[in-house]
């Protein structure tokens, strides 16, 4: 049964007109969870704000007459005109069944919005989504398509089709929240063979956080309200307060961990999907995360826990994305970042260890693609850890899709780089997760709260000779293994 429509959220013209970056921003990050509608938004704010009074005027002529899509956005007429968009973007992206482009996907105008001289081939979105498993033909093409410009000839990453039922994120799956098997399309031990066949990939368990402050408000408030209270520290509506800087969990957000940890560790799903192999955590550095660990990781066995600086979630702008520093303030020096707080990281969450990494000799080892164990000893400040003491990532604009893809890609490198085990587990953010999805040329699937997410991932390594990969597909994207596996490559932006 479908939930009932929410009211819409009118924009009219002359707001688009007085303040189109603020507006923008607004319709945006209230379709971000869509894998349709930004797209569309992109194209009706893109004429709009082109077409400026010209627009008005032609609603107008309209006769004031409502034409609503069957993406649920009504252009209205009327002297002003406006456009109005449905708060419930999962309803919209059901409703669509078809792949956007992974540009439109991010929720952020900068990305999806074509530059100068690139075109947009709008047909792209009517085009059904791929094989059941698959990456969608829409995504493919839409890539293909902006600017005229083909698939990346060098691909990072590949991973295999239709083992999970995530890779279908384009189409209404059963849920939302934990899939049955958590979305495994064949046996556990099914995948763990193909694991075995190839020695080079890995399988990472992506895990989003529990409820937190920020989650359980921004749904209290709705999107209107919510946008009013992102940007600062603390929310006081004068009988109720809460801190909003590096959001932590609710009462319910621990039950989730709790909920989690039963189901692996009681519920007897770990050695299912372990295969009783060791398994290596990373973590996210702001506080939803560690607490959810804390709670998930009781019972279960790990060869290590990293916590890591680029699984962040979306950086800036939002208070509850980000962090406090490592190292508490020092009684009388004031604060230590955008916010005041008592305890850094490392008094407030003394089970992690936080390492102050080398960033500049990481990305160095990422470019030289090194692997030899001698060669990574020699260099200090390697591993997973924290670019800094202080919060130096964070910033006053919201991060773009396509530059937190370029963070996933890293991690991904570090993954491959500092983790010896076969398994990884993640524990990280829904706009993580997506951003993780399309490094490695999956469909961005978004998370709900505690939800796992798994994807086995191998990455493409440049032959000795520097030619290209015998492997690939003549699009550049796809292979088909000698076992008969159909493989995707990415990242797709």
């Amino acid at each position: 049964v479908r939930p009932p429509t929410p009211p819409p959220l009118s924009i009219s013209y002359q707001q688009l007109a007085s303040q189109p970056a603020r507006t923008i921003k607004r319709l945006t990050r209230i379709a971000s969870a869509s894998a349709a509608m930004p797209r569309l938004l992109a194209l009706l704010l893109l004429a709009s704000l082109s077409a400026g009074a010209s627009a008005a005027t032609a609603a107008a002529a309209d006769g004031g007459s409502r034409r609503t899509g069957r993406l649920g956005v009504v252009v209205s007429g009327g002297s002003g005109g406006s456009i109005e968009a449905a708060h419930d973007s999962r309803m919209v992206a059901a409703d669509m069944g078809a792949s956007m482009a992974p540009a439109a996907v991010a929720g952020h105008m900068e990305d999806a919005l074509p530059g100068d001289g690139e075109r947009v081939d709008t047909a792209a979105s009517d085009k059904p989504c791929a094989g059941a498993g698959g990456v969608s033909d829409a995504v493919a093409s839409s890539v293909g398509t902006v600017g005229g410009r083909k698939p990346p000839k060098k691909m990072q990453f590949r991973t295999p089709k239709g083992l999970f039922i995530q890779e279908r994120a384009s189409k209404q799956l059963p849920g939302p929240g934990q899939h049955f098997s958590f979305g495994a399309l064949k046996d556990w031990k099914e995948i763990h063979t193909l694991l075995e066949q190839r020695p080079g990939a890995k399988l990472l368990l992506l895990v989003r956080h529990g409820q937190a402050i920020s989650n359980w408000l921004g749904d209290e408030l709705g999107p209107d309200e919510w946008f009013n209270w992102e940007s600062k520290c603390v929310y006081d509506n004068g009988t109720d307060s809460y801190s909003l800087f590096d959001a932590e969990l609710t009462e319910k957000g621990i039950a989730e961990g709790d909920a989690l940890n039963s189901m692996l560790a009681s519920g007897g799903w770990w050695p299912k999907l372990t295969n009783g192999q060791p398994v290596h955590a990373v973590v996210s550095p702001l506080s939803r995360c560690l607490q959810t660990m804390q709670s998930v990781m009781k019972g279960l066995k790990f060869s290590k826990v990293d916590v890591e600086e680029n699984i962040r979630e979306t950086l800036g702008e939002d208070t509850c994305d980000a962090r406090r520093s490592v190292s508490s303030p020092k009684q009388g020096h004031g604060a230590m970042g955008i916010c005041d707080f008592d305890l850094g990281l490392r008094d407030k969450y003394k089970g992690f260890k936080f390492n102050i990494v080398d960033e500049a000799a990481r990305e160095k080892l990422r470019s030289s693609r090194v692997s030899k164990e001698h060669e990574r000893d020699k260099v200090d400040g390697l591993g997973f850890g924290m670019i800094s003491d202080d919060d130096q990532m964070w910033t006053v604009d919201r991060e773009g899709q396509k530059h937190q893809v370029k963070r996933a890609v890293r991690f991904m490198k570090d993954v491959f780089e500092f983790i010896d085990d076969r398994v990884a587990f993640v524990m990280t953010h829904s706009g993580t997760v997506r951003s993780l999805l399309l490094a490695v040329g999956r469909e961005p699937y978004r998370p709900q709260n505690t939800e796992l997410v798994p994807v086995v991932v191998e990455e493409i390594r440049p032959a000795p000779s520097g030619d290209d990969d015998d492997d690939a597909g003549d699009d550049g994207r796809t292979m088909v293994d000698e076992y008969g596996v159909e493989w995707v490559s990415g990242p797709l932006l």
